[in-house]
Order: structure tokens, then sequence, then C-alpha cells
């Protein structure tokens, strides 16, 4: 899992666009020497981001790697219960286990748990979901619902399978649709699943 500065630092990147962040800032706010800072920013290109530095300015983002992560995702969030806290991992067993975890420590409402792979992903029923490294969209979403009965789940499922559907479509995904109860079909080919826990 990525360091809180480190997530920091990403985070300032892509929303200076372009323009130099202050790698002293995020050392001083961290309690890091300059020393960490630089080794996250070595870290990063290793990662496939391209950095410069501008002499007594600090970093700027030049070119991101396609990756999923908390700098990327946060910049065209307009949401304000989801998405707002962005746990990142870059490889876990399934994302649901994090969410599970995350809930007992006390997380917060709509946090996002995102994976780049998930080495041991499920389904419904416990069936295998393959997910191979940075080729998907690995994700859970840790909601707080009071008093829900059980049978009102299938419904929660409804309604995020035709958010998926709607969002898909606007993005012009070809003949996006929906194989009850969790699978969605393009083309009749599966490209996502919804799996709810409780």
């Amino acid at each position: 899992m990525k360091s809180p500065a480190k997530s920091e630092l990403l985070k300032r990147l892509f929303a200076a666009q372009g323009e130099p962040v202050s790698g002293q800032d995020i050392a001083d706010e961290f309690g890091l020497s300059r020393t960490a800072i630089w080794k996250y920013i070595k870290e990063l290109e290793e990662q496939g981001y391209e950095i410069g530095s501008q002499r007594k300015k600090g970093y700027y983002l030049i070119e991101a790697p396609d990756l999923v992560n908390q700098g990327n995702i946060t910049e065209y969030l307009t949401t304000e219960r989801y998405g707002r806290t962005i746990k990142y991992f870059d490889t876990v067993p399934t994302t649901q286990t994090i969410a599970h975890e995350e809930a007992q420590n006390g997380a917060d409402d709509g946090t996002l748990i995102i994976a780049e792979e998930q080495t041991a992903g499920r389904g419904q029923r416990e069936s295998r979901w393959l997910s191979e490294p940075h080729k998907n969209l690995t994700f859970s979403v840790l909601i707080y619902i009071e008093n829900i009965q059980k049978e009102q789940v299938f419904y929660h499922n409804k309604y995020v399978a035709y958010s998926v559907v709607k969002v898909l479509s606007e993005s012009k995904i070809p003949n996006i649709s929906i194989k009850w109860p969790n699978d969605i079909m393009s083309s009749n080919r599966k490209i996502g699943g919804i799996l709810i826990e409780n």
C-alpha cells in the first residue's frame, strides 16, 4: 500500500496540472526528510510516471501511466459521500476482504478500496473472479446502512447494476446489458460483476 505522504504527493502532482509542487512542504507536513520525498519520486518513476523538477520550486508531473489511484480519481469526483476516502493497494487477495477489515476499524462511510491486482477475487457463491494486474477496474465501496433487511440487499444490487449500465452506456460502450443478478454484459460478453456482502 502507498504511504500517506506518497499518496498525497501523487494527488498534488495531478491537481497541479504541470505546475511545480513543493517536496519540502510535503516533507514538513508529514515529518519526513526531503530525501524521503525524493525516494517517493523515484518509486513513482519506476511505476511509469514521468516527473520533472524545477530548482527551488519542486516537482511537476509530465506524464502518468494508465493506473487507477487516488490522484487521478479525486480530480474528477463530484460526490459528497462516495470515494472521498480512498485506500489504494497494488496487490490484494480481494478488495472485499479489505472492505470488511476497514469497516471493523471504523473507516468512513463511502470509503473506496482499489487494487491493481486481486489474487483471490471471488464472485457470487464463491466462484473465482480473475483479475490480471493493470487490466481491470477492481474495487469495493464501503457503505453503512442502518436497519437493512436481508431481502433489501437484492434491491441494492439492482441499483448498482443499473448505475453501472447507465455510466457505460453514456461512455459509448456497445450493447450494454445486465444478466441477472450480478453480471454486466457487452455484446453478450461478461465485462463486469457485482458482489454485495453485508
